[in-house]
């Protein structure tokens, strides 16, 4: 299926699918919650049933990719491997992982090109200061956006985790909706007011000689953390901010308004321009919004197909010519179609930008980290005037989670707050809950930006999973949860490493090497391998060792046991070496079985996102709309109300 719709009439059979879902990692969760480099360590391998070991054993990569990874249900085409006739559990396995998993596949692979990386479809002010990956996203996401605050009939867009604001600014300027981008790190916001100032410039550059004046639009933004705990009426206030603090702690009022002026309008207005800069103070504001454009922007902002939707989308929208509206594309980059925009760092001009009440708005996210995708979801629930949804997940393994011991069928608590004690409040930290999953490397990632430590005053704490009550009967009555290492594995590129198999790419030999190295730095120092600097330590030592690949695995262990301060010895070393490395070619099965997991515990997620939605009476349907080998977490929870 191209897309997941979870409504009042497939709400029972997105609750069966949650039902096989759960059951599936439920049965596997002793190959989700390992490591592949532990697994020379932890024989992995002899964990195995034996008639898959048989089966399986020394496949070679390209064979791996072509019997494991090959998906019927896309389409593909599956080899038969060899003389070998596969278990009925084997073949059972890799069907159900490839028929469960929700669809990845677009339409429309990513369109960078082959050198550059430059997305065709968007103007150079866009792309500047802007990866291609992060091009490709905010192009697709940005029309998704259009097309659903279409649908929803609102034009105010609230961009959550807006980072250095490439998504919001796309949004603003390309598509000219009122945007106001929430971003906790200043530093962050101070580089979006700049790269803003820079598009407000190219437009004003387009408009010199032109008759017209061009009106344009620019993003608000806010500095704000919206930590798992946040109340409605604090959402609300953030939005409708007035003054927006920077890292030196200033304040700064508002722009009141602002617009290009042409070049027979420029010189009636400069000496006032001037004035208003003398006026205010040196440091830029970071604040802007629209101010009477809204309803203007209703009437000329037409409906439009979005081509990135799936077929049985669409069809629920209202379709109209993509010419009504100005796109973002470098072919209509016209003056006379730009929209009305305001300035954002030029000048700081005083005025009531208050927010007009019970204003509806688009809740957005791209690639919300941990909580915060949770968080959106509970404040769009909750909050009357968010109207649609627009969600794009990544880094599950952030996330609050529970564990067998929490009873999963109580709700949250919404209203009663209570203070936590001191022990309370550091074990509801992201660093404490790390700390509970002693081990590898990739258990001990530093915290990410976006994760922000729990406010003073806080309700009893409200897990990331399970969200909906279906899933959280489900952990309760197998007694089981996703934890750290299952979410982590969730996170994986799949497509990639599928890329990588069927290359035969030499550095997946690299695995080989550290799941071995694993065994000797246990032997020597246990400790290390269990602490969270140790972690580091290893991981750094392993990532300073450049075109591992091409050594010897004498050469390569010697080098980073050395780093580590870690005896060497070359005869030890060479033995282990004679014993495992044959057997590297099984990693890569163990790995790749692992790999099939990964996009069922990811689906598990997400659709108990959408039954989270569906408990409290709004429909939501999940759609891949990046491509999964440009964009490994493709799929965005879309959901509108229904009207109030």
């Amino acid at each position: 299926m191209a897309s997941l719709i979870c409504s009042e009439s497939t709400h029972k059979q997105i609750q069966r699918y949650a039902d096989q879902l759960h059951t599936l990692v439920a049965t596997y969760s002793w190959i989700t919650e390992s490591y592949v480099v532990e697994f020379f360590v932890k024989d992995h391998w002899g964990h195995l049933p034996v008639s898959w070991q048989t089966s399986l054993e020394s496949m070679t990569p390209t064979d791996i990719s072509e019997t494991l990874m090959s998906n019927p249900y896309a389409g593909e085409s599956v080899r038969s491997n060899r003389t070998s006739v596969w278990p009925l559990s084997l073949l059972a396995f890799r069907a159900a992982t490839h028929a469960l998993s929700l669809r990845r596949s677009v339409a429309q692979p990513a369109k960078l090109h082959p050198q550059s990386g430059r997305n065709p479809d968007l103007s150079h002010c866009y792309r500047a200061h802007v990866k291609p990956k992060k091009q490709h996203e905010i192009e697709r996401l940005a029309e998704v956006i259009h097309l659903t605050c279409n649908q929803a009939g609102c034009h105010h867009v609230v961009d959550i985790g807006s980072g250095q604001g490439h998504l919001s600014r796309l949004l603003s300027f390309g598509y000219s909706h009122q945007v106001t981008s929430i971003e906790a790190v200043g530093c962050h916001i101070t580089g979006a007011a700049k790269f803003d100032q820079e598009v407000k410039q190219y437009f004003e550059r387009k408009a010199r000689g032109s008759d017209d004046t061009v009106a344009v639009t620019s993003p608000h933004h806010v500095i704000c953390t919206v930590h798992p705990y946040i109340t409605v009426e604090e959402f609300l206030s953030a939005i409708s901010a007035h003054t927006s603090k920077q890292d030196n702690g200033l304040s700064h009022p508002l722009d009141g308004g602002d617009h290009i002026e042409s070049s027979s309008e420029k010189s009636t207005h400069q000496d006032t321009c001037k004035k208003r800069k003398i006026e205010s103070t040196r440091q830029i504001s970071h604040q802007d919004t629209v101010g009477s454009c809204c309803d203007e922007q209703k009437t000329s902002c037409k409906q439009s197909s979005c081509k990135y939707l799936p077929v049985n989308l669409e069809p629920t929208l209202t379709k109209a010519s993509t010419s009504d509206f100005h796109t973002p594309t470098s072919s209509t980059t016209s003056t006379s179609d730009q929209t009305r925009l305001e300035s954002c760092t030029s000048q700081v001009i005083g005025g009531d930008l208050e927010s007009t009440p019970g204003q509806d708005f688009l809740i957005a996210g791209l690639h919300t980290c941990g909580d915060l995708g949770p968080t959106m979801l509970r404040t769009f629930a909750e909050c009357p005037s968010s109207v649609a949804l627009a969600s794009v997940a990544c880094c599950y393994m952030r996330m609050s989670f529970c564990d067998k011991s929490v009873d999963m069928n109580q709700e949250p608590l919404k209203n009663d707050r209570v203070l936590p004690q001191p022990e309370q409040l550091q074990e509801l930290s992201f660093s404490n809950v790390q700390l509970q999953h002693h081990g590898r490397d990739e258990r001990h990632a530093t915290p990410s930006s976006c994760q922000t430590a729990a406010p003073k005053t806080v309700p009893r704490l409200d897990v990331g999973f399970p969200m909906s009550s279906h899933v959280r009967t489900l952990c309760k009555s197998a007694g089981t949860s996703l934890i750290f290492e299952s979410l982590e594995l969730a996170c994986h590129f799949y497509d990639g490493y599928r890329k990588k198999l069927e290359g035969n790419d030499h550095s997946l030999l690299i695995q080989g090497y550290r799941a071995i190295l694993e065994v000797l730095i246990q032997e020597e120092d246990i400790e290390l391998t269990q602490s969270q600097d140790g972690a580091r330590r290893i991981r750094k030592a392993v990532s300073s060792v450049k075109r591992a690949h091409q050594m010897k695995f004498e050469d390569y262990a010697s080098a980073i046991l050395g780093k580590l301060d870690l005896q060497s010895d070359p005869v030890r070393i060479r033995t282990l070496c004679e014993e495992c490395l044959p057997s590297w070619h099984n990693l890569l099965v163990y790995n790749t079985i692992r790999q099939l997991l990964a996009p069922i515990v990811e689906s598990l997620v997400l659709v108990d996102r959408a039954l989270f939605l569906a408990e409290r009476g709004i429909e939501s349907r999940l759609v891949p709309i990046f491509d999964p080998l440009i964009s490994p977490r493709n799929l965005v929870l879309l959901a509108v109300k229904k009207p109030r």
